[in-house]
Parts: C-alpha cells; structure tokens; sequence
C-alpha cells in the first residue's frame, strides 16, 4: 500500500510542475576542514590529498604558526607537511635534514592575492583546488600541485 502512495504522491506532484530542489553543484565534491600540522596531526590531510590525484576537492585549513613551514613566492604559495623523520633528535622540530614530506604549492589566481594567508596565530588556505601530483622526490620531498579553481577568483 505505501509503494502506491508513493507513486502517487510522485505522479500528483510531477503533474502540479513542482519540481526538487536545485542540487547543490558542491555536493559532491571531496571536502577537507580543521587544523594540519606535522607528522600525525597532518597524516590524516595527507592521506586525503595522496587520493585525490586529478580531482577537485575544497578545503579549509588551519596550519598552526608553530607547525608551518612554507612561504609566499611571487607567483605561488607552497607548505610542507612531514610525514616521516628518521632518528629526530628529541625537541628538533621536524625538518629536511630528518624527515621527509610533501611540498603543496599554490599557484596565486591571475589577478588575485594567494590562497594561502596569514590570519592570526595560523596559516588558512580556503578554496576549491584541483589536485596534481608531480613524480618523484626533491630532497627528500614529494610535490603537490593545488591549482585554484575558478570558483576561487
């Protein structure tokens, strides 16, 4: 009985020209938000950007000044994320001579500041990206490309 209301229900409104509600173009797309830092507290980032290669994805970050190691180009941004250190003295924070991470680099939008700012005691990036994994290591680094998406300008 159910089955038929439903389909009824279905029919009547399909006659009456209601329609759904509009899909949100950003529903699907892979999302990450919260803090980042080095070693666990960025594991989890790391792992969703390793398998998004070649997708889209929106994030909105928090890297903890203490935590950041980057900086500003004048035609990109970039930060490294370590995500493995041999023999790290105790009280060294984690660096390229012990460790080995992931370079992101973000090209600044035409026309626009970098996507990667200052706010307070922390580094934000904030936008839709699409992900580009680069081969091979650089000193000891992998690099990811987040290349800003339209949306973003």
């Amino acid at each position: 009985m159910r089955p038929m209301l439903a389909l009824s229900l279905a029919a009547y409104l399909a006659g009456c020209g209601t329609k759904p509600a509009p899909v949100d173009p950003d529903a699907n797309t892979p999302r990450f938000a919260g803090a980042v830092g080095q070693l666990e507290r960025g594991a989890d980032f790391v792992r969703f950007i390793e398998t998004r290669n070649h997708q889209t994805v929106a994030l909105d970050l928090s890297i903890p000044q203490d935590d950041f190691v980057g900086g500003m180009e004048s035609g990109f941004s970039f930060f490294v994320i370590f995500d493995d250190c041999g023999n790290l003295p105790v009280g060294q924070k984690p660096d390229q001579a012990f460790c080995t991470g992931i370079e992101y680099n973000i090209a600044n939008a035409a026309g626009a500041g970098g996507a990667l700012a200052q706010q307070g005691g922390a580094w934000r990036l904030r936008g839709r990206f699409r992900v580009e994994h680069a081969p091979g290591q650089h000193q000891g680094l992998m690099s990811v490309r987040l290349d800003p998406s339209p949306s973003n300008r």
